[in-house]
């Protein structure tokens, strides 16, 4: 008998809604899950502040009480080349206090063997916590596709890859090789949606425009959904014991 999969939503989605009230909202609409942005992603950012005993993440785990919307994944860790453990340590502490799963890392550094050694690193400090690192790849960071992104998190001693449709097609992945990769290497689909052509525009950042226009996975997406969406859902690797993630991006 099948499972009904664990559905969450991204932080990303709404990412100017409190973590608490993400919690809520998550409720109210009916996923299971949320996911966190705990560490910033990227210069001048301004983090939430959750580090383990600030209120707000104590109202975070109150309304997560409540609910029972459980924690997915926190994120965001930069592999850059000069990481240590004190650089990641709050966010596994936070990690661990909410009762999340994984982490979403990045690939921030040139040095893809340093990445790996970095990531491997990671991965056995993130273990005490209850917490498993998944490195995404992005077209527009060095973990350019899945390819090398599998072969960090088979290095790794425990990690795994979170595979992201957008990224997925925009890194020029197949489903092929999708299909060939070991399931247990990748336990979240995280769902978005997009044009299929990609945005051309010279005046904005290459991460900007590899993240631009986002929307939400429908069959009735106005401006044409991106082919790989609905295939990766059916994909051999992803069963109902896995959870998936919305992760469109809010206007």
């Amino acid at each position: 008998m099948s499972r009904t999969p664990q559905v969450g939503i991204d932080h990303l989605t709404l990412l100017q809604v409190s973590p608490p009230d993400l919690v809520t909202i998550a409720s109210e609409t009916g996923f299971d899950a949320v996911g966190f942005r705990v560490g910033t992603a990227g210069p001048g950012e301004e983090p939430y502040p959750m580090a383990v005993g600030s209120p707000m993440l104590e109202e975070t785990f109150r309304r997560m009480e409540d609910t029972g919307v459980r924690v997915l994944d926190v994120e965001v860790i930069r592999l850059g080349p000069d990481i240590t453990r004190k650089d990641y340590e709050a966010l596994l502490e936070s990690g661990q206090r909410l009762g999340a799963r994984f982490i979403n890392v990045m690939g921030d550094d040139a040095d893809i063997e340093r990445i790996s050694d970095n990531f491997a690193q990671l991965t056995a400090d993130a273990r005490p916590y209850g917490l498993r690192p998944l490195i995404e790849p992005m077209a527009y960071r060095p973990v350019h596709n899945l390819e090398i992104a599998v072969r960090i998190a088979e290095r790794s001693g425990g990690g795994g890859v979170l595979v992201d449709c957008l990224h997925f097609q925009r890194c020029g992945d197949n489903l092929n090789y999708l299909r060939s990769i070991d399931p247990a290497l990748l336990p979240i689909l995280q769902l978005c949606d997009a044009p299929l052509a990609p945005p051309t525009d010279s005046h904005v950042p290459a991460g900007c425009l590899a993240a631009r226009e986002r929307i939400s996975p429908t069959p009735n997406s106005r401006v044409g959904p991106c082919a790989c969406c609905q295939a990766m859902a059916s994909c051999q690797w992803w069963n109902y014991s896995q959870p998936c993630q919305l992760g469109s991006r809010s206007a």
